[in-house]
């Protein structure tokens, strides 16, 4: 609690729904924790995430006055995922990825990413794979893959760590890399727009518009 007119967070319940995940089966499990919790008539709002099943379940609460408020912050990431999903997009994050791979998965790639680094004494950074589910987790590989372009390329040209087919599979051109900064550029403020409205301590739905 940060004070009189602090924000918290209460947990009321985790519950498993061994039933199916139906609209229905949720309501009533929603409908359960409130009712136990004696808070009929003192609910306004549930915030929650964009699937169809808990969508249609806070709308089975309208008859209550209960109205649903879609979480803005994964509203915001669905429709990145959705850009970043999109044939000018993909393809260059599909390379993307195989790079950070062929490292991750050779000892003898990593040693040599460390070794470059060293030798140029610079900073020593691992590159970072990003996650499906995450697509803040994509800026961040691009965003490494930038700041370690030039042992990348170097490395990547050792025919002794990578073969021709593998080095011309993962190949980055020019205009490549320059994609990648506009979209290094472009991604930078949802990030900060996502982290903003997933604070716990702040109110974020005056935000929203």
């Amino acid at each position: 609690v940060l004070g009189v007119f602090g924000l918290c967070g209460v947990t009321l319940s985790i519950e498993e729904i061994q039933e199916s995940h139906t609209a229905e089966n949720l309501k009533d499990s929603i409908m359960n924790v409130i009712d136990s919790w004696n808070l009929n008539s003192k609910i306004t709002g549930i915030s929650h995430d964009n699937t169809a099943n808990i969508s249609n379940a806070v709308k089975l609460f309208y008859d209550q006055d209960i109205y649903s408020n879609c979480c803005a912050a994964h509203t915001l990431q669905l429709a990145v995922k959705k850009c970043l999903d999109l044939s000018t997009c993909r393809p260059l994050l599909k390379t993307a990825s195989k790079i950070v791979a062929s490292f991750r998965q050779s000892s003898k790639r990593t040693y040599a990413l460390e070794n470059y680094l060293v030798e140029k004494e610079c900073k020593k950074l691992n590159l970072i794979q990003s996650c499906p589910t995450r697509w803040n987790s994509t800026l961040d590989m691009l965003e490494r893959l930038l700041e370690l372009r030039s042992a990348v390329v170097v490395i990547m040209s050792d025919r002794t760590l990578f073969n021709s087919k593998i080095a011309k599979d993962q190949e980055l051109l020019e205009e490549d890399w320059e994609k990648i900064e506009i979209l290094v550029t472009l991604l930078k403020p949802l990030k900060t727009a996502t982290t903003v409205l997933c604070a716990d301590q702040n109110v974020t739905i005056s935000m929203v518009s």
